[in-house]
């Protein structure tokens, strides 16, 4: 299991929600990548 959603997106202001949200698809792609289902 990935924490994904634990991004802190109220942190980011409201212009910076596209990074926030670049960094949860990085985060997601980070953790399929790291933890890929054997089999």
């Amino acid at each position: 299991m990935c924490a994904v959603g634990v991004v802190p997106t109220r942190v980011y202001p409201q212009s910076g929600r596209i990074s926030a949200l670049a960094d949860r698809q990085g985060r997601l792609r980070a953790c399929i990548w790291y933890f890929q289902p054997e089999g």
